[in-house]
């Protein structure tokens, strides 16, 4: 138990609290004469050490989602999505980046509503938050027609939809 107790301290301590870290940087600061018990010299370390700590940590995040994120392709997702409902869908959707659940509803009543018209035309969903951007979209799920964004901010009916295609189409 005891080895349990003292290797739960030193991940706790060491790993996690980087305490290494800020008496490395306390060390590094003394040997550059700066008196690190002081105002100013305690304000310049934790400064070091929380830009250094916040970058490796936000480093660490970046790579586990993106290595997440490897494993499963959008068809993967929707696929795993559709099992979830309410905030776990919500969790899963953003943790594998495939768009929330009212995003998800938009594209499947779109579907619905160009069917219904017998349109001939693509509905695509986009979930790289980079092209969504440049359309200048601030709150989804958002529907584009031609390039233009004609809804944001709520889950139209398919109804909605179809009266809004009909609108456009002439």
């Amino acid at each position: 138990m005891e080895i349990i107790k003292t290797g739960w301290s030193f991940f706790q301590n060491e790993i996690i609290g980087m305490r290494w870290l800020h008496a490395l940087i306390g060390r590094m600061l003394g040997g550059l004469g700066i008196d690190t018990t002081g105002r100013i010299g305690g304000s310049i370390q934790f400064f070091i050490y929380d830009t250094i700590k916040i970058m490796l940590l936000l480093g660490v995040l970046i790579f586990v989602i993106s290595y997440i994120q490897s494993f499963f392709p959008p068809e993967r997702t929707k696929k795993i999505l559709g099992r979830f409902h309410g905030i776990a869908a919500n969790c899963i959707a953003a943790l594998l980046g495939a768009g929330c659940a009212s995003c998800h509803k938009q594209y499947e009543n779109t579907k619905e509503a160009v069917k219904n018209l017998g349109l001939g035309v693509e509905t695509e969903y986009i979930t790289d938050m980079k092209e969504v951007m440049e359309y200048g979209v601030m709150s989804m799920p958002a529907l584009f027609v031609n390039d233009k964004v004609v809804s944001m901010g709520k889950v139209l009916k398919t109804s909605e939809i179809e009266k809004l295609l009909v609108g456009l189409m002439f």
